[in-house]
């Protein structure tokens, strides 16, 4: 596994097998959106034909810039990042609508 950022800001996590790359991880600092990442990134996907997955809503995003700025702005992190008391006290009424489903 190669690091590259930090915990606190964007940060990228490659991981490799046997020379080849088998997984890609970026997270993006919201609070401060790097365009130029974000182009990097799917320039990269577009050259190496990798997906770009939206881990959180389960689904693949097209190479495009715009997509996944749209897709950021829309995410929890997003969210959290714009109003974080809201934000948890959505997921908790979440979670509570979850267990309560669960125990029916």
């Amino acid at each position: 596994m190669s690091l590259w950022g930090s915990a606190e800001a964007d940060g990228i996590q490659l991981w490799r097998e046997n020379h080849q790359i088998i997984d890609l991880v970026v997270r993006f600092d919201l609070r401060r959106p790097n365009i130029g990442l974000i182009r990097a990134l799917v320039e990269v996907a577009s050259t190496l034909d990798l997906a770009i997955l939206d881990y959180a809503q389960r689904r693949v995003l097209a190479r495009d810039p715009v997509v996944m700025l749209r897709a950021a702005a829309e995410s929890g992190a997003a969210h959290f990042v714009i109003d974080p008391l809201s934000f948890l006290e959505q997921l908790s009424a979440d979670n509570e609508s979850e267990t309560r489903a669960k125990i029916s």
